[in-house]
């Protein structure tokens, strides 16, 4: 009967071979796939590989069906020599290519995917050790004399290393005290060789140093200045406690400034400023209103409580002033009932939102702004202002105020490097640095290895070029900007990868201060792999990919762009050349509040993403969907998960006209080495970038919708659909294992290697 069967089916599939209906028998052989029928499956992607005229687009597709097919058969022959066929492909998306290779490691019973092992320091070569406590003028670096600061270790640990008698192991400067202040900024020119890294370190897990940036905050005074009270409200004088600088021995500041990504005024470390920390806890920069916005344009707003504020210094209005997507502070100068609001030049880089210069929906006729940092708006526990003009803080406290656990940032950036090489931090806690605590820039083999950043004004890594970067196991939270901000690492027009590794890693309430294009992780080079980290509560992304061949995979998203609008979760602009790039088994929860933010936005000319097996739960809920592809092509979204979202995939299609004039005004196409062979092999979709049929050309393919509203949100007929499906359920379950029963037999999500481990 099976064989019947079977011969009836090659039957109806060679009646169809002369129609060259290609999506009819592949539909049927995955059918028969999906109820248990694997071999006749099997004979089916045969038949349609060798009798078929597949696309371009699908060819590798069917291949990897039935490779996945014969590998879960034990056809383990067949299965390899089905991916030796796949040679004479033109175009193997990047994320058929991880799959061809997931299958041999398969095979040859090897992980999916493996975990980058730590380096190991198992022989010590030389140890020195520092204590700010202990350590004198007579030290030597050992346990008895320890080195006062991290400076005279470097410099000792450089000479031994220049010596010619050290043996092979890890050069290790170990810190003592539970606590090192630092006052400056600490510059690292040491650099260790693969005979002899180099490793900064805590004493031991359980005895961790807290690097600390702050000054303690200890003396507070009821504010009892009639001035003062007058500009309080009513319901907080005699609450409110005033920090006075020079007694708490706080100087060093530099005008207060706060920024934005569209300001003006970033001048470098400058535009870190310093804030108030109580029990561990960044305290609220007094703000209204508290809860919402203001819309409003400056001449239009009469508030007569604005009177107060002119009355103060260092008041300032953060707020979209144009755009949803970018945001600034703009400092106070006047106000006046008649003529509204007065600003400070200079102002933002975009302008303001009026009425007459409002050309459309993207436009407001208002900007949506807030007043922060003023006293006359001090009105609930933990807000606070600072005024470096004053020399003063006011404060109002908590109900478990204890003056003893108060901090201001005020010191950073740490460590910085520049060309140092074999060099590990590791073991450490970082807080209230006004700054960065690890700028590196052309360096290699760096590592920064299960510390924890936490209330710091900046970001917690910056690196500029260079390559071989490990980030692992760290925890990064409560940052007045981003996390890790990454910028030409690898060599993008040569395409050497930077091989550099961010794994393991905590990111969680981030861009306190400034609200856009402060990711969790800005990608900025060639080969990145970003695994297993978690990104939690994020005011801006999570991810801002610019660059080629990065992986992201097997990480969990929840809550990401809170306040930011017209953005992703994992989000990429502007560049056509950022190629290679895939995200797949990730899961994204709850992604998508505001009405334009989605899980994974590809914002304007960005082409070539393969976007694969991720798991969407209740995000992009509004106009855009699981993914929004913004005038790009050649974008594969394959065999995701959608359940209780609003569509899969959103479209805002640019259209013939549109996309070859964006191309020709594109900057990042100017340069020439994006033509050569070496561009045009390893990406060959390029050779199709001016196709007059290109624009907008996407693929959607084997994507499932469960209590899915629709498929698609303004969706094109250049936006091609294959076997996209939606599905009605009663009782989804509520843990992430138990959906493995929606997925589809060839696109299984290692659900239980997602996240932290």
């Amino acid at each position: 009967m099976k064989n019947l069967i079977l011969a009836f089916t090659l039957i109806l599939i060679a009646i169809k071979v002369e129609a060259q209906y290609f999506d009819v028998p592949l539909k049927d052989a995955d059918n028969l796939w999906q109820s248990g029928k694997i071999e006749e499956a099997i004979e089916m992607y045969k038949l349609i590989i060798k009798g078929y005229e597949i696309p371009r687009a699908y060819e590798s597709l069917v291949s990897i069906r039935l490779a996945e097919a014969q590998y879960q058969t034990k056809q383990y022959d067949d299965c390899l020599q089905t991916l030796a066929n796949m040679s004479v492909i033109e175009k193997i998306p990047e994320h058929h290519a991880l799959k061809m290779m997931d299958i041999k490691k398969a095979i040859n019973n090897e992980p999916l995917y493996s975990r980058t092992a730590i380096p190991s320091r198992d022989k010590i070569a030389v140890s020195c050790f520092v204590s700010q406590k202990s350590g004198n003028y007579k030290a030597d670096g050992t346990v008895q004399k320890p080195f006062s600061s991290i400076e005279q270790a470097l410099e000792f640990v450089k000479k031994i290393l220049n010596g010619s008698t050290i043996k092979r192991g890890t050069a290790e400067i170990v810190l003592l005290d539970n606590e090192y202040k630092i006052s400056r900024e600490i510059k690292i020119d040491l650099s260790g060789t693969e005979k002899n890294p180099v490793v900064i370190r805590s004493q031991s897990e359980s005895n961790r140093t807290l690097i600390n940036g702050g000054v303690p905050v200890l003396n507070w005074e009821k504010e009892t200045d009639r001035e003062m009270l007058s500009l309080l409200p009513s319901n907080v004088r005699g609450k409110v406690l005033v920090a006075d600088f020079d007694k708490n021995e706080i100087s060093g500041l530099p005008e207060y400034i706060l920024t934005g990504s569209s300001s003006k005024r970033n001048r470098g470390n400058d535009a870190y400023v310093p804030e108030l920390f109580c029990n561990d806890t960044p305290q609220i920069l007094s703000k209204w209103p508290n809860d919402r916005s203001i819309y409003s344009t400056m001449e239009g707003f009469k508030d007569s409580r604005a009177d107060k504020w002119v009355q103060e210094n260092d008041v300032w209005l953060h707020g979209y002033w144009k755009h949803t997507w970018s945001d600034a502070y703009e400092k106070l100068k006047s106000f006046s009932e008649s003529t509204g609001i007065e600003l400070e030049e200079p102002f933002n880089g975009y302008g303001f939102a009026n009425e007459a210069s409002s050309k459309g929906w993207w436009i407001p006729t208002k900007s949506d702004w807030y007043v922060v940092n003023s006293l006359s708006e001090i009105d609930i526990p933990g807000e606070y202002k600072i005024s470096v003009e004053d020399k003063k803080i006011w404060y109002f406290p908590n109900e478990d105020f204890d003056p003893g656990h108060c901090f201001l940032s005020l010191n950073g950036n740490v460590f910085l490097m520049e060309g140092v090489n074999h060099l590990t931090i590791e073991g450490l806690d970082f807080r209230y640095i006004r700054g960065n605590v690890l700028t590196a820039t052309d360096c290699s083999d760096i590592s920064f290895i299960n510390n924890s950043v936490k209330n710091s004004s900046s970001y917690a890594i910056e690196i500029n070029g260079g390559k071989n970067y490990l980030i692992h196991s760290n925890t990064i939270e409560n940052m007045g900007k981003g996390g890790i901000n990454i910028n030409g690492i690898g060599n993008i027009e040569r395409l050497e990868d930077a091989n550099s590794v961010i794994e393991n890693c905590t990111f969680r309430n981030l861009s306190r201060l400034d609200k856009t294009y402060t990711p969790a992780l800005w990608l900025g080079g060639v080969g990145i792999l970003v695994q297993n980290c978690l990104f939690d509560n994020m005011q801006s992304s999570a991810i801002r990919i610019e660059g080629n061949d990065i992986l992201v995979q097997l990480n969990r998203f929840t809550n990401c762009v809170l306040d930011s609008d017209d953005q992703g979760t994992i989000e990429s602009f502007g560049n056509p050349l950022f190629r290679g790039n895939v995200i797949r088994w990730n899961y994204f929860y709850k992604e998508g509040v505001k009405p334009q933010v989605g899980p994974i936005r590809l914002d304007d000319l960005i082409s070539g993403y393969c976007i694969t097996e991720n798991i969407f739960r209740q995000s992009g809920m509004n106009w855009f969907g699981g993914v929004q592809i913004h005038g790009g092509h050649y974008n594969i979204i394959e065999g995701n998960l959608h359940v209780d979202c609003n569509s899969l995939v959103s479209q805002t299609a640019y259209g013939n006209e549109r996309w070859f004039s964006s191309l020709n005004k594109s900057e990042a196409l100017n340069g020439e080495y994006w033509k050569n062979d070496l561009w045009q092999n390893r990406y060959p979709d390029l050779k199709l970038l001016f196709d007059e049929n290109g624009y907008d050309l996407n693929y959607s393919i084997d994507n499932l919708g469960v209590n899915t509203t629709q498929k698609f949100l303004r969706k094109t007929d250049q936006l091609k659909s294959l076997n996209d499906l939606l599905i009605e359920e009663t009782d989804v379950p509520e843990e992430l294992s138990d959906l493995k029963k929606y997925m589809m037999p060839w696109h299984k999500i290692p659900v239980s290697k997602i996240g932290l481990y």
